[in-house]
């Protein structure tokens, strides 16, 4: 799978929401939760990344894919996501981004939010690709968030407004696409 690197327009693209989950795109989710999984190529470790977004990857849709507790039952896929709430309290922290790579940039964010989706888990999207039955629950559910969930939702909805983290801040570390 490519992951676009800025300065690609494709970074730029405001995602259409998606109407319906075929086959072929749960496996393209599949390929986005095994793409975060990758080792990182940096001297940090870990996997590459917690989070990526449609955009991300060439694809017009309003989605993305999030895996915070870095588990298999972590994997979480958002469809039409938005923030419904946030804190006026902010949190700055560093972030990096697979769009952006080698770069750590200071964003300030929101501290809590309340998020709504339609939110579906790592394990029924596989399940349902493997057996080929596309009878899946996308109803919309609300939660909120706090701490590194609600910092990864927040920069994965930036990408499907056309937003990356140097739209944010600046790099404290830059990579060597600045």
């Amino acid at each position: 799978m490519n992951v676009l690197q800025v300065p690609d327009p494709g970074l730029k693209i405001v995602c259409k929401p998606v109407l319906t989950l075929d086959l072929e795109a749960l496996k393209r989710i599949v390929e986005m939760f095994e793409e975060i999984k990758k080792p990182s190529p940096s001297s940090r470790g870990g996997p590459r990344g917690i989070g990526l977004a449609a955009t991300q990857v060439g694809w017009d849709a309003r989605l993305f894919v999030m895996n915070t507790a870095l588990t298999p039952q972590g994997e979480r896929l958002y469809v039409n996501p938005e923030v419904t709430w946030s804190s006026k309290e902010q949190s700055v922290g560093l972030e990096g981004c697979l769009s952006v790579p080698g770069a750590d940039v200071l964003v300030s964010r929101s501290r809590w939010i309340r998020a709504k989706a339609q939110a579906l888990t790592g394990f029924k999207i596989r399940t349902a690709v493997d057996s080929g039955l596309l009878a899946l629950d996308l109803s919309v559910t609300e939660t909120q968030m706090s701490g590194i969930d609600a910092r990864c939702f927040q920069h994965e909805l930036d990408h499907l407004q056309g937003i990356t983290i140097l739209d944010r801040g600046k790099p404290v570390r830059p990579g060597p696409a600045n």
